[in-house]
């Protein structure tokens, strides 16, 4: 885990807004700073708890579907799906506002669930593990208003 502790912490900037003229929340150059750091921040966490999500024969199979956006020999070196979701960010393939590659790929080993988390990452609402007691964590959806 701490691997992947260090990329979080090194993960590349991500739809950086350069253009005031774009549509969105603006007022300054800063404020849209803070939008893409916080679009980011939240992108990580979706990344992460996908990872979490997947076991070995997901990850084999996302792995071998990056054969052609990832070259074999960097792609080959990757140990977990957070690794290759890392790579496939630097080469601008997925980010916070571009998940259809991730989609697609996680459709295309039967993880629907996780689909429905970008969905729900693409509108805000993303769950949160809380402590149910006894050391167990539960997720639960803090938009969710059914107990």
């Amino acid at each position: 885990m701490r691997g992947l502790a260090e990329k979080v912490r090194t993960f590349p900037a991500l739809d950086t807004v350069t253009n005031s003229d774009e549509p969105g929340p603006s007022s300054s150059f800063s404020e849209l700073m803070n939008y893409a750091e916080i679009d980011e921040s939240r992108f990580i966490r979706l990344l992460c708890d996908i990872h979490s999500e997947l076991e070995m024969d997901h990850f084999k199979t996302i792995k071998s579907r990056c054969i052609d956006v990832i070259p074999y020999d960097i792609l080959e070196k990757k140990n977990g799906a957070f690794d290759v979701f890392y790579e496939l960010s630097k080469r601008l393939v997925i980010s916070p506002r571009n998940t259809s590659f991730l989609e697609d790929l996680l459709s295309y080993v039967g993880k629907q669930n996780l689909v429905t988390l970008i969905e729900r990452f693409h509108r805000g609402r993303t769950p949160v593990s809380v402590s149910t007691g006894g050391g167990k964590k539960q997720r639960v959806d803090p938009y969710d208003s059914t107990p």
